[in-house]
């Protein structure tokens, strides 16, 4: 099927328009139990509160010694306190008796009647006795204790659903008694290159130069093979004939949540892709976009038994595929998968010369020891051996001159070479 087809956007709208018009369109997958130690980078699908205070009691955040605050300031030269006892740790102590002090370790829980925690360098020790060294300054009332419920009060939410359960949101989880958690289960991504052109896997064996090694599956098994909330499916191959095309994406749609292909998507008479969707009933919503690698990008949806499903379908130059995971289809996955929260991309400067051009460019570059993404001499979307040499791209906006005066120590995004926010 030659030619541009009918889409929700207009041609060459912006990508992120382009990206977000597709995730409203986009249903979220459903929920499972986990147990916590298999729950590490998958998405939450609950709230998760505190069960109790955190910390449970008033705790020593020092070695030393609980102290009464005007007891252990008003001690004289050669005075000292006797220790009652040590608290021990995990355990609840007694109260703490008039003039005498009690060891306490970090951690600890400070005993009733104390008011302050002396670290253990401020104290002269003897065995069984206590005194505040003369060159140190008073305690004060509160100092070295964590007070009960600081961190959080019981009920508190820890982490909203749509999180990525990160190690640190592993131990809150776990600060809050929860054995199990609900996530939402794994994104089902399948993966369809097309391509007369393209030769398998068999990387050592030697081709004729009419052939290509398929690049497009690897990569994408590979960008999309990193994530805890993605189970790929499948890689397929299917060459440059309308059936075979219709039937491998009806095969492969059947089965996955968002299909990801590339090649056969722009204009050619040989560009079989918006065609199959087509007979398919997909609704197209956008094809053509502005951007750089990239333009003949188109995203769409299925509707009705299979309403949700998505197809993200990317160029077939290597490039252009990489670019397209990550801009257009990152945020397609990240919505089916239920995530919520923000990207905060981080900007960078840029170090390079790059002619402006009226589309929003993402640009091959590395990243030196000061943080600067340094742009990459490349020969196009067909480049593979500069986008192996890439760290990630930098996204400049269309028709800016980022060397330009008015743009001078400017930061821009940067993307690498990720799904994962």
């Amino acid at each position: 099927m030659a030619g541009r087809v009918s889409s929700v956007l207009p041609a060459m709208c912006p990508p992120h328009d382009a990206a977000a018009a597709l995730c409203e369109r986009v249903a979220v997958v459903g929920t499972e139990v986990v147990p916590l130690a298999a729950a590490a980078g998958r998405v939450l699908a609950e709230r998760v509160a505190a069960d109790r205070d955190s910390p449970a009691a008033d705790v020593s955040a020092m070695d030393g010694y609980a102290v009464r605050v005007a007891d252990w300031n008003g001690l004289a030269g050669g005075e000292r306190r006797a220790v009652a006892f040590e608290v021990e740790t995990g355990a609840s102590p007694p109260a703490l008796p008039e003039g005498a002090v009690a060891r306490v370790f970090t951690g600890g829980v400070v005993p009733a009647g104390a008011e302050a925690v002396a670290k253990r360098e401020d104290v002269v020790e003897t065995p069984g006795f206590a005194a505040p060294r003369s060159s140190v300054e008073s305690v004060t009332t509160g100092q070295h204790i964590r007070r009960r419920g600081e961190n959080a009060a019981a009920g508190d939410t820890l982490l909203e659903p749509g999180s990525v359960l990160t190690a640190p949101a592993i131990a809150a989880s776990a600060s809050a008694g929860r054995a199990e958690l609900t996530v939402h289960r794994r994104v089902r991504v399948a993966v369809l290159v097309t391509g007369n052109e393209l030769d398998g896997p068999a990387v050592d064996e030697a081709i004729g130069e009419a052939r290509v090694r398929d690049s497009n599956g690897p990569a994408l098994a590979a960008l999309l093979g990193g994530p805890a909330w993605i189970e790929r499916v499948e890689v397929a191959h299917v060459g440059d004939d309308p059936a075979a095309t219709r039937d491998a994406i009806a095969r492969l749609v059947e089965g996955c949540d968002v299909l990801v292909t590339t090649g056969g998507v722009s204009m050619g008479d040989h560009d079989r892709v918006p065609g199959a969707l087509l007979e398919l009933g997909a609704e197209v919503v956008y094809h053509h976009l502005s951007m750089r690698p990239g333009k003949p990008n188109l995203g769409a949806y299925f509707p009705g038994e299979i309403r949700g499903a998505a197809a993200v379908c990317l160029p077939g130059n290597p490039v252009s595929v990489l670019a397209g995971g990550v801009v257009l289809a990152g945020p397609v996955l990240r919505r089916a998968a239920g995530w919520l929260g923000e990207v905060n991309r981080p900007a960078v400067e840029v170090v390079g010369s790059a002619k402006p051009i009226p589309l929003t460019r993402f640009l091959l570059a590395r990243l030196d020891g000061a943080g600067r993404a340094v742009l990459l001499d490349h020969r196009g979307s067909g480049d593979v051996a500069a986008v192996g040499r890439s760290a990630g791209l930098v996204e400049l906006p269309a028709g800016v001159d980022h060397e330009a005066a008015e743009h001078r120590g400017k930061r821009w995004p940067w993307w690498t070479w990720s799904v994962s926010p």
